[in-house]
């Protein structure tokens, strides 16, 4: 099964203790993975090192098949990556929307909030609409807890990581997520297969001054002219082709060019608009 995220070796220190000795470990695309332990057996250390909120002392972290070891935060979630802490980190004096928007990093207003996204996040978890307008503050422990993901997935990602999703959640509400995990686990494998089924570029026609039709050629101009046709950001065109954020601004700045595979995604994309795209978004998560 193909790896999305992978640790090989990897030691973390925090001041002057060591928290994690060599771990391993791989996270699977397109499937629910669970990280059990006991209290203090390392295993927030462990996904704040992924996140780069610690810095691994050794071994490597790979994302996606890059390296993202010593990446910074920002970059590390710049790539698909969203991360709900232990603590949720709610803002507690803002409102349910006003943390939804801070994380839609493509919307500068909640009327720019991709709707069809909302309207299924609002099903996952109905308390996000119920509470659409009052003080993240006021909510329950586990209604946080469901604002902390949505916040997570307001925007597609390609891995979601969260901490400790049941604690101190009644029985009920931990159902609940457990449902909305499974749904966003289903939402993942059916796009994989949308887009295994769209790769055929054969039959696609390209845009005027990216390459003769029909041709596999690439041009980071074209490339960057078919994502703003399309109103998508790095993260999300990266998602629906199988790479990372980062990749896809390096293809647009002349820094790296696309595999033979990633380049039949990218002809594919031709024929779609942005409908369908939104479309497949959606239907990731």
């Amino acid at each position: 099964m193909e790896s999305l995220l992978h640790m090989a070796g990897v030691h973390t220190h925090i001041g002057a203790y060591h928290i994690l000795h060599g771990v391993d470990l791989q996270v699977p695309k397109g499937q629910l993975t669970m990280l059990l332990g006991r209290n203090g057996a390392g295993k927030t250390t462990t996904l704040r090192t992924m996140m780069g909120l610690w810095t691994a002392s050794q071994g490597a972290v790979t994302f996606a098949g890059q390296d993202i070891t010593k990446m910074t935060t920002p970059d590390i979630a710049m790539l698909g990556i969203a991360y709900v802490p232990e603590a949720m980190g709610i803002f507690s004096d803002l409102t349910v929307k006003e943390n939804m928007l801070l994380a839609a990093r493509s919307a500068k207003r909640a009327a720019n909030m991709d709707d069809t996204r909302l309207k299924w996040i609002f099903k996952l978890f109905p308390a996000v609409e119920k509470f659409w307008n009052h003080p993240a503050g006021k909510l329950s422990g586990g209604q946080k807890q469901m604002v902390a993901v949505a916040r997570a997935i307001v925007e597609p990602r390609q891995l979601l990581i969260v901490d400790e999703p049941s604690k101190g959640l009644a029985p009920s509400i931990i159902n609940n997520m457990i449902d909305a995990f499974a749904e966003l686990k289903r939402q993942v494998a059916s796009l994989q297969r949308d887009l295994k089924s769209s790769s055929k570029p054969a039959k696609v026609r390209e845009p005027e001054g990216d390459a003769s039709p029909g041709s596999q050629r690439f041009s980071a101009k074209g490339l960057k002219s078919l994502r703003a046709k399309l109103g998508l950001s790095a993260a999300e065109f990266g998602q629906l082709v199988g790479a990372s954020g980062q990749s896809i601004y390096k293809w647009e700045a002349g820094k790296a060019v696309p595999r033979a595979s990633q380049r039949a995604a990218l002809v594919a994309m031709r024929g779609i608009g942005k409908r369908e795209a939104a479309k497949r978004l959606a239907s990731m998560q």
